[in-house]
């Protein structure tokens, strides 16, 4: 093993960033037995477990998704701030984030009032740090005019520049200033969010468009820096458009077809890790069927592992 032995014994898989001894091991032999237990006809596999890995093999009924996400490209279309809670609430329905994350609970004082939480996390697609690597953002930039091509986005090339920079106008915003550091959430009304912190959205719309009907609170992680972002957008309305655009794209790729998925990979996967081909896609099924039923198969894996 110390001359090398090992590492000569053991190539890296073409679909892997690296191959390591213990946990990669450990790793290869729990997908393996993941998939024999999808794949097989074990009692043990509950049939929605099962019935969610069959769905996500059937390509053909993934990729019928992909019109929903044309017509989501279409509605992020901006020409005035008016136009803005529409696009940012398309996203937010879906869990995604935009220029800020939003969340919502019942109150504990009153179940049937909404307390809607808004963090204002940089929301953009790379990690911050590459956002200052020339390198990387030559080939985030590639990237973004390819996905857009191939989604027939209409003027792609200046779409996909416009949607970088505003972008790195996000990245370079402070993000450490609070109104109140020592407080954990600064609340406010919808009415105060709209009169006193970030006036270029209309909040209640936004919530609206969420189904949101009862906000009575909002608590705000940074106020300065939701002004801050919510007054770029609005002042930058063609910027902003670009970025939801290329925010939906990045995240309905993998639903796209073939080809938008191999623009996808060769980005995050050949371009970022230097992974030449794509993980097998019964594969990736086994893997997402596992992220969303981890209590029932992880004990069965761990069972036939060990």
């Amino acid at each position: 093993y110390s001359c090398g032995g090992w590492e000569s014994r053991h190539s890296i898989p073409d679909d892997k960033p690296g191959v390591s001894r213990g946990f990669g091991a450990l790793q290869e032999q729990h997908d393996n037995v993941l998939l024999q237990l999808l794949q097989g006809d074990s009692a043990s596999v509950k049939p929605f477990a099962r019935d969610f890995f069959e769905t996500c093999m059937d390509t053909r009924a993934v990729e019928n998704q992909a019109q929903a996400f044309k017509t989501l490209l279409d509605s992020v279309a901006c020409t005035d701030r008016s136009h803005m809670p529409g696009a940012l609430g398309a996203l937010a329905k879906l869990g995604r984030p935009s220029l800020f994350r939003v969340s919502a609970t019942p109150s504990p004082k009153d179940a049937k009032v909404v307390v809607a939480d808004i963090s204002t996390a940089r929301a953009v697609t790379l990690p911050p740090f590459m956002y200052s690597s020339e390198t990387d953002m030559q080939l985030y930039r590639k990237y973004a005019v390819s996905l857009l091509q191939a989604l027939n986005v209409p003027d792609f090339e200046n779409q996909a520049k416009k949607a970088v920079d505003f972008e790195e106008k996000i990245v370079n915003f402070p993000h450490h200033f609070n109104a109140n550091p020592m407080a954990e959430t600064n609340v406010f009304t919808v009415q105060e969010l709209s009169n006193q912190v970030a006036g270029d959205i209309i909040w209640q719309s936004f919530f609206n468009v969420l189904g949101l009907q009862n906000v009575q609170a909002v608590n705000v992680d940074n106020p300065l820096v939701l002004a801050n972002i919510t007054t770029l957008a609005a002042s930058d309305i063609q910027g902003f458009e670009a970025f939801m655009q290329l925010r939906i794209a990045t995240f309905a790729a993998p639903v796209m077809g073939a080809n938008v998925r191999q623009i996808n990979f060769e980005f995050w996967h050949t371009a970022m890790s230097g992974v030449p081909k794509p993980i097998p896609w019964d594969r990736t099924c086994a893997a997402m069927t596992h992220v969303a039923f981890p209590d029932h198969l992880g004990p069965l894996v761990l069972d036939l592992t060990l």
